[in-house]
């Protein structure tokens, strides 16, 4: 074959597989019979990976993906030890514990020798919802969904104890355990908290830090070799660097005679800015001092303070697009959120002072003034910087999340298919289930959290 057959390239060979086993699960899908096979059914699963074609088909899909499988050795190696760790912990775990995390559902008995018969209890049984007492046959199980009686399990259980789910229904029940065949008494054996205390030091904290350590260190080194543009492609590399230009190239040039005392005084002078800042600063202070059923005469106040502001702000922006013109001034995002506030404000204020009450909405419009407090981003250096990175890690951003939400949709479409039909239980309800695309998706991403 040539350089460039189609089965060379990987993305071609897995856009190649989808394809096929949809066709063969859509022939199929008319027999009853065949249908209903393992195999098929099988395959009809496999329709989730359909959203995989997508990445072939964009770049900066394409490039994150293809990263992350580069940084596969890297995390590889964590992965071992951290596998590692948990078996340790898993064998440990299985020696102090096996078998001992037993218990009678009968409080009064003391072994599992005595956990035999028939005992009253309140809720023997459920009607409509309703318990109803009687007697009810005593018995001997072990706690629901985590153990350390085998290995897998005891593997299984420090993995949710890494997570910090539940982890300290687990410490509690283990420092309950008196032995094997003997009923838990409340904190028994306190010094079984050690064992959970120093695996979540170092299994949960260390080594997944370490995993985390890893993958930013696999960052860096592909952010060097791409120059810079690490999970970016050329198109967004390019979009970023004007963005960065732009910014660097801004040099005022004054078109009319009184452009240059007003750009002194309104964007060179410092003590304007730092004026306009506490400004900013003290109309926020202003509007935190509301509060609910507070007085006409109070509220009156704090609206004239705030009015004055208005003014303020407005002197503020048509002096500084003067010093700058409309044309340079909007070019700015600061300014023009700086004006669109001005004109809400003062549309505000014109409304209330010509119908004499306050306009519709206008809590919601109070919130931009508010978000006035962001305008300091832009006279401060340091967060101005940071505000710049952000910015221009937003492709970035972009394109890893479009990859993460790929996965969300695919293990959501693989949970309709797999768990839509399970009974509700205690964990599997009305809130966490698979039984439509919507609450498929958001169960996917309570497991991630």
């Amino acid at each position: 074959g040539t350089k460039h057959a189609y089965c060379r390239n990987p993305w071609n060979v897995l856009d190649g597989f989808i394809v096929a086993a949809s066709l063969v699960s859509l022939i199929f899908e008319d027999n009853p019979d065949i249908s209903e096979l393992g195999w098929v059914r099988g395959l009809r699963v496999l329709r989730a990976l359909r959203p995989l074609r997508v990445i072939k088909r964009v770049p900066e899909l394409k490039m994150v993906v293809n990263s992350l499988f580069r940084s596969a050795p890297i995390i590889s190696n964590v992965l071992v030890l951290l596998i590692m760790f948990w078996l340790v912990f898993g064998i440990l775990g299985l020696q102090l514990f096996g078998g001992k995390l037993y218990f009678c559902d009968d409080p009064l008995v003391v072994s599992r020798d005595d956990c035999v018969g028939t005992t009253w209890t309140e809720c023997a049984d459920e009607v409509s919802g309703i318990c109803v007492s009687g007697l009810q046959e005593r018995v001997w199980a072990a706690p629901s969904g985590w153990g350390f009686d085998t290995m897998p399990q005891a593997v299984l259980t420090l993995f949710e104890v890494s997570t910090l789910e539940m982890w300290l229904d687990i410490m509690f029940w283990s420092i309950d355990a008196r032995g094997v065949g003997k009923q838990p008494f409340e904190n028994y054996d306190q010094s079984v908290a050690v064992f959970f205390v120093l695996f979540i030091s170092f299994g949960s904290f260390f080594l997944l830090e370490m995993f985390v350590g890893a993958i930013v260190t696999s960052y860096n080194m592909l952010q060097e070799e791409s120059e810079g543009g690490a999970f970016q492609s050329e198109r967004q590399k390019q979009a970023v660097a004007k963005m960065v230009l732009r910014k660097k190239d801004d040099v005022f040039e004054a078109t009319y005679g009184f452009q240059e005392p007003l750009h002194k005084v309104m964007v060179e002078n410092k003590l304007v800015d730092t004026l306009v800042t506490g400004c900013i600063v003290l109309n926020v202070f202003v509007m935190a001092l509301y509060f609910y059923d507070m007085s006409a005469e109070y509220e009156g106040t704090l609206d004239l303070f705030n009015d004055i502001f208005t003014f303020i702000f407005a002197a503020e922006m048509i002096l500084r697009m003067a010093a700058l013109l409309p044309g340079r001034y909007f070019k700015s995002g600061a300014n023009t959120y700086d004006c669109f506030v001005v004109c809400v404000t003062m549309g505000e204020f014109i409304y209330k002072a010509a119908a004499g009450g306050e306009i519709p909405g206008a809590a919601v419009l109070r919130v931009f003034r508010i978000a006035r407090l962001f305008k300091l981003m832009s006279r401060i250096k340091s967060l101005m910087d940071l505000v710049i990175t952000i910015s221009t890690a937003i492709p970035t951003l972009v394109n890893v999340g479009s990859v993460l939400f790929l996965a969300y949709f695919i293990f959501a479409v693989l949970g309709m298919h797999l768990f839509g039909t399970v009974k509700r239980g205690e964990f599997l309800n009305e809130h966490a289930n698979f039984e439509t695309f919507a609450r498929s998706l958001l169960t996917a991403f309570r497991m991630s959290t």
